[in-house]
């Protein structure tokens, strides 16, 4: 549904630069503050590549004596200033205040009836933002865990070993009632074809981790960590690049190459 209403968002801009502009600004500087200035520079290429000026007139009509973040901030309040909008910030973790504050106070210049809407999994958030109206959505029940579970664990066989099913129930209880770590431990135990496989999952010490981001999603380290020291490689090798960005297929196997983690025969066929 979030993503529906910025996609709709997104189309009613395109046929106004100037609309389409303000979306791309206020989008990339809320997801990641802290790189927000590689974001904004990447943007503007690409509005001027695409023929809007808006964006870059505002950017060259900020003060010279300003700091980049503090020019930033300008240029989104010229940008917002006077329009009404709605605002989608979806699945935020960070409540620093102190950084939340600045982007708050640029984007009360936008006109009445201009409304920010915020999902996040960490309640801290909703209230660090002061909103209005807070919904909290009801965690899933075990069983309804272990039902989203099933229907990727066990691709849809509709006869399943018991002990296996026992096994799947247990794991399901770990899940905290979220979606998103049902469906991920499904699709790691859809690969898992015995029990003691199962029972490695189910033992497995990271559920135990006391790093605050394993607290909240165990569940995804858990995936992470099956995945083969080579493969690993490769993933975390995408944190060079910035949130948001495109990644060419082919430029990224050659990075890899020149890094070492692609096998020589892997190199040879692909080249």
């Amino acid at each position: 549904m979030i993503q529906q209403l910025l996609d709709d968002a997104e189309r009613k801009g395109v046929t106004d630069p100037q609309v389409k502009a303000w979306l791309r600004v206020i989008e990339d500087a809320v997801y990641e503050l802290y790189d927000a200035l590689d974001v904004w520079e990447m943007k503007i290429h690409e509005l001027e590549m695409e023929g809007s000026e808006d964006v870059s007139d505002c950017w060259e009509k900020t003060s010279p004596n300003l700091t980049e973040f503090q020019a930033l901030l300008q240029c989104i309040e010229t940008t917002v200033s006077g329009k009404r909008f709605l605002l989608v910030l979806d699945d935020v973790w960070k409540h620093d205040h102190k950084k939340w504050e600045p982007l708050k106070i640029c984007l009360s210049k936008g006109a009445p009836g201009s409304k920010i809407l915020v999902t996040t999994r960490n309640e801290s958030v909703a209230k660090m933002m002061g909103s209005v109206d807070t919904h909290l959505l009801r965690p899933l029940s075990d069983s309804e865990c272990f039902a989203l579970l099933s229907q990727i664990a066990f691709e849809k066989q509709k006869e399943y070993h018991n002990i296996l099913e026992a096994i799947g129930r247990e794991n399901s209880q770990k899940c905290s009632g979220l979606p998103l770590a049902a469906k991920t431990l499904g699709s790691l135990l859809r690969f898992k074809d015995t029990v003691q496989e199962w029972n490695n999952v189910l033992s497995s010490e990271i559920w135990q981790m006391e790093i605050a981001e394993f607290e909240i999603f165990p569940h995804l380290y858990l995936s992470y960590n099956e995945l083969r020291p080579a493969v690993k490689r490769c993933f975390l090798y995408c944190a060079i690049f910035s949130i948001d960005s495109e990644i060419n297929v082919n430029t990224l196997i050659r990075m890899w190459m020149a890094q070492g983690f692609l096998l020589v025969n892997l190199q040879r066929r692909w080249n």
